[in-house]
């Protein structure tokens, strides 16, 4: 099988249960702490997780459901991933609840329920809850959002449209290459860098020459590509020499320096602190007036994320910072300024998510800090 064809093959893979074994895990790590059950760890297939399910039935929802999914994804051993996901969970779901309990000052018997949340809200879109925590409190019953992370954990999968609409006051209607592409600098960048790209691919060996594209296509006729070219050309920048990847990439520079062209042409209003408000919210995926609990990093990064109205309530200000450039994406660190003291900071991190000029850019930032000690 020859290169081209094996990329289309791997393109059409089916993804992984990644997601919803470690929100079940980390459900079934919480039931387990507060029953005292000390087995979840020692499980490494389908068999016995069932039977651990069964022991935890009493505090853990959704049960049925959870099963369905389980044997969805696990046909008897664990495979190592899922090995993985389970000892992030765990930990993950142990030091979650030990932070609810000692937030509400309650112990393991006020925690009456934990599930994972299947399906999406009423709007039809997944509500940011992942798992659910029921406890009970002199007040009632008080149910915590928890909005969980596999891994390092990030705020990635953000719209760079209101990105743009709030931090920079620019409205766009598509994506921001579509945007910058409309320019004479813009253009320009973004065809210089895609002729050398595809000249590099052409010099590959292909089974089928017929299928190479001129070097000299503009960016809007290659989008009009089959996909399956342009997967084909994604496909093969793995295949490229280092020395060659380092001169593409330093070609993704102009297409950044028009980036910042566009973005401070001094066009654009100043933002208010509603923009900077409402982005906040936005970026922290903030509910109306109740606050719910992140967790990351196997329980390393753990915090109560503010609601839209605790937000509100303090003046909120954002500076931008220039970032060291690395693998041709668009970077920029923003400090986040809550009554004069940073906060939080995050990063801006705008490239190609499915591959090389597939599509345009999304932000997939990396980075996420938040003062723990700040009283919202």
């Amino acid at each position: 099988m020859r290169l081209e064809e094996y990329l289309l093959i791997e393109e059409k893979k089916a993804t992984t249960g990644t997601e919803d074994l470690h929100e079940i895990f980390f459900a079934l790590s919480i039931a387990e702490y507060i029953q005292g059950n000390n087995q979840l760890n020692k499980v490494d297939n389908l068999t016995d997780l069932l039977s651990f399910i069964d022991s935890v039935k009493s505090k853990l929802g959704k049960k049925k459901e959870t099963i369905e999914v389980v044997k969805r994804h696990i046909q008897d051993e664990f495979t190592s991933k899922q090995t993985s996901i389970l000892t992030d969970a765990h930990k993950a779901g142990i030091i979650a609840i030990i932070e609810i309990m000692n937030g509400y000052n309650i112990k393991e018997n006020d925690v009456t329920c934990v599930e994972r949340v299947f399906g999406a809200g009423d709007s039809g879109t997944k509500i940011i809850a992942d798992d659910k925590v029921t406890v009970k409190i002199s007040s009632g019953d008080d149910t915590i959002s928890v909005s969980l992370k596999y891994g390092t954990g990030q705020f990635n999968n953000l719209s760079i449209q209101l990105i743009l609409k709030y931090l920079y006051g620019i409205n766009i209607e598509k994506g921001i290459l579509n945007e910058v592409y409309k320019t004479s600098y813009g253009k320009k960048a973004i065809n210089n860098t895609l002729h050398y790209y595809i000249s590099e691919i052409n010099k590959m060996d292909w089974a089928n020459n017929n299928l190479k594209l001129d070097d000299k296509i503009d960016y809007a006729s290659y989008n009009k590509k089959s996909a399956d070219i342009r997967n084909i050309y994604k496909g093969f920048y793995e295949h490229l020499s280092k020395s060659t990847k380092t001169i593409y990439l330093k070609s993704k520079e102009k297409i950044n320096d028009a980036i910042d062209m566009f973005l401070g042409d001094g066009k654009s209003p100043i933002p208010t602190q509603d923009d900077y408000t409402t982005l906040l919210s936005y970026m922290v995926r903030a509910e109306k007036d109740t606050s719910y609990l992140y967790v990351a990093k196997g329980g390393k990064k753990t915090c109560f994320m503010p609601s839209q109205d605790a937000i509100r309530n303090h003046k909120i200000e954002i500076d931008i910072k220039a970032k060291e450039r690395t693998g041709g994406s668009y970077k920029r660190d923003l400090d986040i300024r809550v009554d004069g003291d940073v906060i939080i900071q995050m990063d801006l991190n705008f490239r190609w998510a499915k591959g090389q000029f597939i599509g345009d850019y999304s932000h997939k930032g990396s980075k996420f800090e938040i003062d723990k000690s700040f009283d919202w």
